[in-house]
């Protein structure tokens, strides 16, 4: 598997699993699969009124120009995914860690017809990819994005170990039942890549961010305490 790191907005860097070329050409595939078939509806409605309006030609080329902008439109309305990449649960991403913008999807699409249309339909977008180690494409690598997956790594239950509970347990944080569902995601994904890397000072800092949110004393043991709120979470939430 390759990771890409990305710095958050909270200056906190977290490893993300890039999108393999096989998940991203699956995508694509799907997104072809919806050209087809947008592309036979309008077909067959055309045909049918084409004996009742003037413009019917003209028509053709209005209801096909949507597929022209597809990749665009898409990433843009879907917040970085297609129907193909929803499908799969693989989505576009900054590196840099912020919200990719207008002109980073336009780059991207801009890219794509120069890799798709004029060098060997898509073969130079596949060689970069291989060769670049970040999951990067042309357009990727001019607009600052990648390719990650959505599938969480890790489950909950994997990093707090609270699949189960004694019957004796009591919640140490009654705080932690606050927290969402995307939260405690969070938290799990910090706490995991912390570990991981080895990393103490992205622990420290992930421990005082929770600490402020939760408005908890200070602790000192940041790693005990961040697998002690994921599993009260956890307790609050699927009960004893």
């Amino acid at each position: 598997m390759e990771y890409v790191r990305i710095d958050t907005t909270q200056n906190v860097a977290i490893d993300y699993e890039i999108a393999s070329l096989g998940e991203r050409i699956l995508a694509y595939l799907i997104d072809f699969l919806v050209f087809v078939a947008y592309g036979i509806a309008w077909f067959t409605i055309i045909l049918g009124i084409k004996e009742y309006i003037w413009f019917a030609d003209a028509l053709v080329w209005i209801v096909l120009l949507p597929l022209f902008f597809y990749d665009l439109l898409c990433e843009v309305v879907m917040n970085g995914q297609s129907f193909g990449k929803k499908i799969i649960k693989i989505k576009v991403v900054k590196l840099d860690g912020s919200q990719p913008t207008f002109g980073s999807y336009l780059i991207r699409w801009l890219m794509r017809l120069i890799e798709g249309g004029t060098f060997c339909y898509g073969g130079v977008a596949m060689i970069v990819y291989l060769i670049n180690g970040k999951g990067q494409r042309l357009g990727d690598i001019a607009a600052g994005t990648t390719v990650i997956k959505l599938k969480p790594r890790v489950a909950l239950t994997e990093v707090t170990n609270t699949h189960q509970f004694h019957e004796n347990y009591t919640p140490v944080y009654k705080e932690a039942s606050s927290l969402s569902d995307r939260d405690a995601a969070i938290i799990k994904e910090l706490l995991t890549a912390s570990i991981r890397e080895r990393n103490s000072d992205m622990l420290q800092a992930v421990s005082i961010k929770v600490q402020g949110i939760l408005r908890i004393a200070t602790v000192e043991d940041h790693e005990k305490f961040l697998r002690t709120v994921l599993k009260d979470f956890t307790y609050y939430t699927q009960g004893e």
